[in-house]
């Protein structure tokens, strides 16, 4: 990669040489090209949607997921976690959900490598949510 950064409206690029087959001449001097670079993979894993990991309700949404103070406040807190831990909610029966701590794995961008927590395939996760009130 080349050191200097380019900045043309807001937008930050660094050139980078790469050597690549270009037998059939697919590739023309001063295109522009999207390159994905695979570092790893996995196989027969359980994924996670990111959105799941990313959800992370307030104390009313909480509450209305597990119908009770002792619930909310048996809630994992994001800041007593490990840094490969996160807390993801699974919607069961009745519009209740239950939370879990899962360690993740690798991760492509928009679903991660389940590494360990009581998940299964199959399982719903909460994503979003919202709390209506009363008459609305």
């Amino acid at each position: 990669m080349r050191d200097t950064a380019t900045t043309i409206q807001n937008v930050v690029t660094y050139d980078a040489v790469i050597d690549v087959d270009n037998a059939d001449l697919a590739l023309r001097p001063t295109m522009t090209a999207n390159v994905t670079f695979v570092y790893a993979t996995r196989d027969d894993v359980v994924r996670i949607p990111n959105a799941a990991l990313r959800f992370k309700p307030d104390a009313a949404t909480v509450f209305a997921m597990t119908s009770s103070s002792a619930g909310a406040a048996a809630a994992p807190k994001h800041d007593d976690l490990a840094a490969d831990q996160r807390v993801v909610w699974v919607a069961g029966a009745g519009g209740r959900a239950s939370p879990r701590v899962v360690r993740l794995g690798i991760t492509d961008g928009m679903q991660t490598e389940l590494v360990e927590g009581d998940l299964r395939p199959g399982d719903t996760l909460v994503t979003e949510a919202s709390v209506l009130k009363k008459g609305s």
